[in-house]
């Protein structure tokens, strides 16, 4: 095995602004963005400024990172949209991706300007106890003004789209949790987002196994913390993670019996729709709180829509395949979409705008589909030869998932297309039969359920496990306000 490559600030620099020999061969398309982005190096944090056609190339740069091999391995957190390099390990490097602001008044704020807002309102509300009887008192108020615009620097104009959602956040917060002493609400650096991600390579998923957690997204969808000692509550988390791993159900039911106690509560925080009341749920703290309500109300089939027509879509190299659970403004989706050499399932929860719900664990969406079914590229076909020999395979599950398609072509037709595909780019075909392969397990197993109830709920335990919603010591315990 090779040795582990040094972390520090020059080597990852050094890596992401240099790509040679093999890896550039086998990254290509990271190179390039790289190429186009503007790459800053400061203390022990590395900016990527890149541009926004090169948005869906960072699940690749992360996978090349990943590849480098660093001591104590990298961590990503996809909303925050950076990556903890040796995160495991004595010595850390945040390498940060921000969007280069494009010119004119609609840029999309980031995800971090969004979250910083937060901590300042619930600070005013909670540590100062500043009243915020509507949205423009936020706004009012000079000291809260300051330092919303000290966050928002560069996106000043974006600001009064947020006062809703903050006022909003805090006032449904203050609902369940008034006459709390909180410590001071931060972001980043001592924060239980960063301190969370660092603890996690410790502790395992399945102590049978020792299966590892994954990264702190496919364990906790919290975006901040209320904490009564942060430190304190710290040093005590810390001291039951021993050196050899404690497994993940231990440490959600200690996390949830703070949260009971008001003593630690992890947020997840959505952007609340225009005018929209905002609402708040307690989520995996007992073995009640692990459902959505609206969740629960969709029936099968008329509450589930499929949308699979990018399987055959070859004109734009689409590979995103849908699931969609309710109707208009009130649905939650599955993105079943590529990740690099595999797929991933993505959820988004369409009442909050843009509101992504996070990815499902992928350990934890094979265990669900209990079919052989194994995610990974490199059980496909590697060439168009090796293709034509499994194609009778491929003619089966074609057959299962073609007629849940909008006007699917002959199964001639696809394989034609497929053939051309891996001439020019054999990861996209690959990727594209196993987005295939997939739907003929995953309808295989909704049908052989016995009743629409039962099919319902396999659906809606594949959104949970996106969503980070399960029996109490499944997923980490938090509130939702959304």
């Amino acid at each position: 095995m090779a040795t582990p490559r040094t972390v520090n600030d020059h080597s990852v620099n050094d890596d992401l602004t240099t790509i040679t020999g093999k890896m550039s061969k086998k990254f290509p398309k990271v190179r390039g963005m790289l190429s186009r982005s503007s790459i800053v190096k400061k203390t022990r944090v590395i900016h990527v400024n890149y541009v926004e056609e090169d948005e869906k190339v960072i699940p690749q740069v992360v996978e090349y990172l990943n590849a480098m091999n660093y001591r104590g391995g990298i961590d990503f957190n996809e909303k925050r949209n950076d990556v903890i390099i040796g995160v495991n390990g004595t010595t850390k490097i945040v390498v940060k991706f921000i969007l280069q602001k494009p010119s004119g008044s609609r840029q999309q704020v980031p995800t971090s300007v969004q979250e910083e807002g937060s901590t300042v309102v619930f600070n005013r509300a909670l540590r100062d106890n500043i009243q915020f009887p509507t949205k423009e008192s936020i706004l009012e108020d000079d000291d809260t003004r300051k330092e919303l615009y000290k966050v928002f620097k560069g996106y000043e104009h974006r600001l009064p789209l947020w006062t809703h959602t903050y006022w909003q956040q805090q006032k449904q917060f203050l609902s369940k949790y008034s006459g709390v002493s909180w410590d001071v609400f931060v972001y980043e650096g001592n924060d239980f987002v960063t301190f969370f991600r660092k603890e996690l390579p410790r502790i395992t998923r399945d102590p049978e196994t020792g299966q590892k957690v994954g990264d702190y997204t496919t364990w906790n969808p919290s975006d901040i913390y209320a904490a009564q000692n942060l430190d304190k509550i710290q040093k005590n988390i810390r001291s039951k993670i021993p050196t050899e791993p404690q497994h993940l159900a231990q440490l959600n039911n200690y996390l949830a019996d703070l949260m009971n106690k008001k003593q630690l509560v992890g947020i997840s925080l959505k952007m609340i729709n225009k005018e929209d009341p905002a609402h708040i749920k307690l989520l995996n703290d007992t073995d009640d709180h692990y459902s959505l309500t609206e969740v629960t109300k969709f029936k099968f089939p008329k509450d589930f829509t499929y949308k699979l027509d990018n399987i055959f879509d070859f004109k734009d190299d689409k590979q995103s395949t849908t699931v969609s659970l309710g109707k208009g403004k009130g649905r939650y989706e599955i993105n079943i979409r590529r990740a690099g050499d595999n797929i991933i399932w993505a959820t988004s929860i369409k009442a909050t705008p843009a509101a992504q719900g996070g990815n499902a664990p992928v350990d934890m969406v094979l265990k669900h589909m209990g079919t052989g079914f194994d995610n990974k590229a490199s059980t496909m076909p590697q060439n168009s030869s090796d293709f034509l020999k499994k194609s009778s395979e491929f003619e089966k599950m074609w057959n299962n998932v073609s007629n849940k398609m909008n006007r699917p072509p002959k199964w001639d037709e696809f394989q034609k297309d497929i053939i051309v595909l891996y001439a020019k780019d054999s990861r996209s075909a690959k990727v594209k039969l196993l987005q295939l392969k997939f739907w003929s397990h995953a309808l295989k197993k909704v049908s052989s359920l016995s009743g629409n109830e039962k099919r319902a709920e396999w659906w809606k335990d594949l959104l949970y496990l996106g969503l980070k919603v399960g029996k109490k010591g499944m997923f980490a315990p938090h509130v939702k306000i959304s």
